[in-house]
């Protein structure tokens, strides 16, 4: 989400991929894919308090559909239920107050705000490829803008160092 590129570049690169419209998508890129997050340390956190938005979040996620998904991956959520039976998620819709995060309000509004953002920078030739990571092609655009965002993107590939993509 754009409100989220103010604080990711400082830590994370700031990457486009394509959907199958051929529209462009803002992705965070936390890992390589295949490792954790190259902040993590001892199972900890390094840039804790500033880590992005989806990983405060974590284990829930949002999706375009304004719906919350619990992560089964997390290894501390074994159900959707506290050990109290008190409910976290039901039928996609936070339960608990504790898991009430911003990010979860409004998220397909602010997803659809950053979409069209993009759309702005739609040109032949101005999206350069410059990884693949498990099939998925990543982007950066190559053409100078004063753009507020694309300024963080610009930014944000300092860090690309932080991410090492193993050779197929």
């Amino acid at each position: 989400m754009l409100e989220d590129f103010s604080q990711v570049y400082k830590n994370f690169p700031i990457l486009f991929s394509f959907g199958s419209k051929g529209y462009p998508k803002a992705n965070i890129l936390l890992n390589n894919g295949h490792d954790y997050c190259p902040y993590i340390k001892d199972n900890k956190c390094t840039i804790y308090d500033d880590r992005p938005s989806i990983c405060r979040a974590f284990p829930l996620s949002p999706s375009i559909f304004d719906k919350v998904y619990i992560s089964e991956e997390c290894p501390n959520t074994y159900s959707v239920e506290k050990e109290d039976g008190e409910t976290i998620i039901s039928n996609g819709e936070i339960k608990n107050q504790s898991f009430d995060y911003e990010l979860f309000n409004n998220y397909s509004d602010k997803f659809l705000k950053t979409h069209n953002h993009f759309l702005n920078f739609i040109e032949d030739g101005v999206f350069k490829p410059i990884l693949e990571i498990n099939d998925n092609t990543f982007y950066v655009y190559d053409k100078k803008s004063d753009d507020e965002f694309m300024q963080f993107h610009f930014n944000s590939l300092k860090n690309l160092k932080n991410i090492e993509v193993p050779l197929s």
